[in-house]
């Protein structure tokens, strides 16, 4: 059985938090998100279904759909909790750059003032 969402007692214990959505098929980190809530559900919720090359759906949305079509789930990972949302901000971007390839449609925050850079850079 697929959890969906988190009783009114967990959602107020994890506060914000830092999720990663991982591929069954592989073990791989395909989307990283902050949240509160349930938002760690939501894009599984949100992907719609779609027949042939249309263009028009995003790369995370293809992928859970190519999930569920093989008959597996997405795994939804709580990577921190009980954060503030500046914290958990800075968290998402540490991830989002440590995991080439991601399907996110954008970097995370600072990550163009503070993100990745190498020593030689510096």
């Amino acid at each position: 059985m697929q959890l969906d969402r988190f009783s009114q007692e967990t959602i107020d214990k994890l506060g914000h938090y830092v999720y990663r959505l991982i591929d069954p098929r592989n073990g791989n980190t395909f989307y990283v998100g902050v949240g509160k809530g349930n938002r760690v559900f939501d894009h599984v919720k949100g992907a719609v279904k779609y027949k042939g090359e249309d263009n028009s759906i995003s790369l995370k949305a293809g992928t859970i759909n190519d999930i569920r079509s093989s008959g597996l789930e997405v795994i939804h990972v709580i990577q921190r909790y009980g954060m503030s949302e500046e914290t958990a901000f800075e968290v998402e971007a540490a991830l989002i750059d440590s995991y080439p390839g991601l399907t996110n449609s954008v970097s995370g925050h600072y990550s163009s003032e503070r993100g990745i850079i190498s020593a030689y850079e510096i």
